[in-house]
């Protein structure tokens, strides 16, 4: 399985030094549809999302996450760092397992 990376231009590039596939979306708007293609394809076990970019498909992100077993959606922070307080799947899944919100 494959591993695809969808950020900014300088995470993309970083990726692509060691041979991980990737995109940058034009505009927030793009991101939905790239994100779409990409979880259409059988051949990618794993996608990376900068968490920036993620947040403008997070209804996308959080009902594939919650729905389907692959490709496994998985954001990441950019050059710029983690973005505070950003509420991501695995904190909502630990909250409603009675886990409470942990630092992530």
């Amino acid at each position: 399985m494959k591993v695809y990376c969808i950020g900014t231009e300088g995470v993309v590039r970083g990726f692509a030094l060691i041979g991980i596939e990737g995109a940058v979306p034009a505009d927030p708007q793009a991101v939905e549809t790239m994100l779409a293609d990409v979880l259409r394809r059988e051949d990618v076990g794993l996608v990376l999302v900068t968490e920036r970019l993620a947040a403008a498909a997070d209804q996308q992100i959080t009902a594939w996450s919650l729905t389907r077993r692959q490709p496994l959606v998985l954001e990441i922070p950019d050059e710029a760092g983690p973005v505070p307080d950003r509420r991501t799947v695995l904190s909502l899944v630990k909250e409603a397992l009675g886990l409470g919100q942990t630092d992530e």
